[in-house]
């Protein structure tokens, strides 16, 4: 198998990770009015979770995350957590082919240390840590999260 390209999305995060290396949860952002909103959802998992809460973030988190959050298939997710082929060998040579990587510099859940540190085995890698984001960064800032995947995909071309 050829790894034409990676993008790597809030990388890390390990269960045998440091929690030392991980940032306290903190929240940025908070429209108060969106609590009023989450009656029903459990204000304990924005508070938590999330670094940006406000009303269009609930909005998308009701029409597509919890719906996709209901069909997860646990044996898939068994697979695709498994290492990839390509991670041994990336360990030991530069991957010489378009990266993005992108991380919370808030995220709670993965940190942003563990998106720095394989940095120099990626030649052609674009690194963002994104303030004002934690886990959830492409609801959190979705014009840069957007902007980013856009201009990776422009450098993968045809590739894929």
């Amino acid at each position: 198998e050829t790894v034409f390209a990676v993008a790597l999305i809030v990388p890390g995060g390990s269960p045998a990770a440091d929690p030392a290396r991980l940032p306290a949860h903190q929240v940025i952002e908070a429209d108060l009015d969106f609590r009023l909103e989450l009656e029903d959802e459990g204000l304990g998992r924005f508070d938590n979770f999330m670094v940006v809460q406000n009303c269009d973030i609930l909005k998308m988190v009701r029409c597509a995350i919890s719906p996709a959050r209901a069909l997860w298939d646990a044996r898939q997710g068994a697979r695709v957590s498994k290492v990839f082929s390509f991670h041994k060998q990336a360990e030991t040579e530069v991957f010489e082919e378009p990266i993005l990587i992108i991380a919370g510099r808030q995220d709670s859940m993965s940190g942003y240390l563990d998106a720095i540190e394989p940095l120099p085995q990626f030649s052609r890698a674009t690194l963002a840590v994104l303030d004002a984001a934690g886990h959830e960064l492409s609801l959190e800032r979705p014009e840069l999260f957007y902007a980013l995947v856009a201009d990776w995909l422009r450098r993968v071309g045809g590739k894929l």
